[in-house]
């Protein structure tokens, strides 16, 4: 029961929880807009910052992200699209991992400001709102279920995760940032690795 303090069971509710949804949902729209095209060139933007750029009142701003964390989460993509994999017989894994990698590269390079932005407040904020995972590695567990003799679980599920070490935002910051290589030759290298994993796996019963 939610009295007329936005109490529900004791614990607050949410401000967007409450009544004018449409209306709240186009200002958080909004702010999120804001802070997308702010992250073109500000690393971590504050709320003021957003708030300023979106025409909308630091009061109101802050009501719906009390704090730069949860702002920063808000700025983490939303990723509609999914592999479309090649192939469906164990001879195909090769090119069903590549599409996988393919995919991620894309997504980075669509989304570098936003996804940094999310990473280096992963880094700098142990108290955070956890950034969403998971999603590259089920994708890549699902590339891998077309091998047969089937593996188990915890070998697709191991291999997926190191296949995922090599194809995200983290490799390739650090292939841009500190190896000081071009896009081009990231995207070659990140390629390159995951090939390298992906038959590492293969040729091991382990």
């Amino acid at each position: 029961m939610v009295t007329s303090r936005g109490l529900a069971a004791g614990r607050p509710v949410p401000y967007e929880a409450g009544g004018r949804a449409r209306q709240k949902q186009r200002t958080r729209e909004a702010l999120v807009a804001a802070l997308h095209e702010l992250m073109e060139t500000t690393p971590s933007p504050t709320v003021d910052e957003v708030a300023h750029l979106a025409g909308i009142s630091r009061t109101t701003a802050y009501r719906y992200f009390p704090d730069q964390n949860s702002l920063i989460a808000a700025g983490y993509p939303e990723v509609a699209e999914k592999p479309e994999f090649i192939g469906d017989r164990a001879e195909d894994v090769a090119a069903r991992v590549r599409v996988v990698v393919d995919l991620q590269l894309d997504l980075i390079a669509k989304w570098e400001p936003q996804l940094r932005a999310a990473l280096r407040n992963a880094l700098d904020d142990h108290d955070r709102t956890p950034l969403r995972g998971g999603r590259a590695i089920g994708w890549f567990a699902d590339a891998l279920t077309v091998l047969s003799p089937p593996w188990s679980r915890d070998r697709v599920q191991r291999t997926a995760i190191r296949l995922r070490a090599t194809a995200g935002i983290e490799a390739w910051i650090w292939l841009l940032d500190v190896a000081g290589v071009s896009t081009g030759v990231a995207r070659s290298i990140i390629r390159d690795n995951a090939d390298a994993v992906l038959q590492s796996a293969l040729d091991t019963n382990r």
